[in-house]
């Protein structure tokens, strides 16, 4: 590897890092509906209970305490694909 090649690396992990930092700068450190673990968590309760299950799923973690709906709430089409 070059040194324009790993240059360039480091910039791109560095943007990547910063863009991720920059809401949690911004916003604190809460959790928003585009957070990974968050994906996560849909994703596997979609693989493990089904999909009549996750459309009618009440997630009591999610916006606690209030919690959410998250079937009619969500675009699934992440959960649905990684599934």
């Amino acid at each position: 590897m070059d040194v324009h090649s790993l240059c360039i690396t480091m910039l791109l992990l560095y943007l990547a890092f910063s863009t991720r930092l920059f809401s949690v700068l911004r916003f604190e450190s809460v959790i928003h509906e585009f957070d990974p673990y968050f994906n996560y968590r849909t994703t596997r309760f979609l693989s493990e209970e089904g999909f009549y299950n996750f459309h009618n799923w009440f997630d009591d973690r999610a916006w606690y305490p209030l919690g959410r709906i998250i079937g009619g709430t969500i675009y699934p089409g992440m959960s649905l694909i990684n599934n």
